[in-house]
């Protein structure tokens, strides 16, 4: 799975001018490996842990990225001293918040020293934003039906959505608990879906 997410996945297909570091081209699938093979890695649970440590280990920026983003769903499988290593050592910015996601995402509060250390040594400023929603976290771990999610995901729908076409209709839990859905505001007003920044 692992070779697979790296063959579909690839950095060097980004867009340039300018937001090259988070932003993909309009017709860019890496996205779309990176997630079946993130599905695939957590339904696996623990089996999956030392394919995902050697990815996490090796120089490769995107498999790094690939497995840190992986190990917060696998939360107290994860291995927490790589995941260190990869915060405090690793060249490639998304990886280290990746990282101090999964930490975060680990549960407890034994990293909060870790976090608040790393926040005043790390230069980046996503890596610091990231440091700050670990332990906004307060020692929470990932819910149980966040991995469910993941997991019981029909993969089969990841192109539902296409440029130019009409979006497929979803629902969604709105701020004050009732539910909304995409066809409601058909024919009536534009809507714009927003992701919070932050990954998490």
């Amino acid at each position: 799975m692992i070779a697979w997410v790296a063959e579909h996945w690839k950095g060097e297909d980004w867009g340039a001018n300018g937001s090259q570091r988070y932003m993909r081209a309009l017709d860019d699938r890496g996205w779309q490996a990176r997630m079946l093979g993130m599905q695939k890695m957590v339904a696996l649970g623990e089996e999956s842990v030392p394919v995902l440590t050697t990815a996490l280990e090796a120089e490769n920026g995107e498999m790094q990225i690939f497995a840190a983003q992986t190990f917060g769903h696998l939360a107290s499988a994860a291995p927490t001293g790589a995941l260190t290593d990869v915060l405090k050592n690793s060249p490639h910015t998304a990886a280290r918040l990746y990282a101090a996601d999964a930490l975060g995402m680990r549960g407890g509060e034994q990293f909060n020293a870790l976090f608040e250390a790393e926040s005043k040594t790390q230069k980046d400023r996503d890596v610091k934003k990231h440091l700050g929603y670990a332990l906004e976290r307060a020692g929470a771990a990932v819910q149980p039906e966040v991995v469910t999610a993941l997991t019981t995901w029909d993969g089969t729908t990841i192109n539902s959505a296409e440029i130019g076409k009409p979006a497929p209709d979803f629902e969604l839990e709105a701020l004050n608990g009732g539910r909304i859905r995409l066809s409601q505001f058909r024919g009536k007003s534009a809507v714009v879906l927003v992701f919070i920044y932050g990954d998490t």
